[in-house]
């Protein structure tokens, strides 16, 4: 292993997605952007590694191999298709989201959790019925129509 393996670790990610049942995890490293295979990572790399979305439509993400490895049974999420935006596209489509996201949020909805429901986050939402109605919501109540 020459990827990574700061631990003198003789465990590949190959080898722990085998052993943990999580060969998921292995179909989704990106070896493209990576430039290796799982063979040649350690499975305590302290390094960030490309880790491809599960469902094929987004871009790979960043990972700490720790962080990937430290719960055999975590599900590695794809941050954009739990977004607010492909939430809500999911949900009600692409429509909806042009028609309802106001121009004055100072964030993406790409960029916001689709689960945040703590009063400190808010986005600004345009009523479909009046163009002069604009409310604060949070991003969770958004996605749940």
């Amino acid at each position: 292993m020459e990827y990574g393996n700061q631990f003198n670790n003789v465990k590949t990610f190959y080898e722990w997605c085998v052993e943990n049942n999580r060969m998921d995890l292995n179909d989704r490293f990106d070896t493209e952007l990576n430039k290796c295979t799982t063979d040649d990572v350690g499975c305590k790399s302290n390094k960030q590694w490309y880790f491809k979305c599960p469902r094929g439509i987004h871009d790979s993400e960043l990972y700490f191999m720790s962080f990937v490895t430290n719960n055999k049974n975590r599900d590695l999420i794809c941050r954009k298709c739990h977004s607010l935006a492909q939430v809500v596209i999911d949900r009600f489509g692409q429509e909806y989201l042009d028609l309802h996201w106001h121009p004055d949020n100072t964030l993406s909805p790409w960029e916001i959790a689709a689960g945040s429901s703590r009063g400190n986050i808010k986005v600004k939402i345009q009523c479909d019925k009046k163009s002069y109605h604009i409310y604060d919501q949070v991003p969770a109540s958004f996605a749940n129509g």
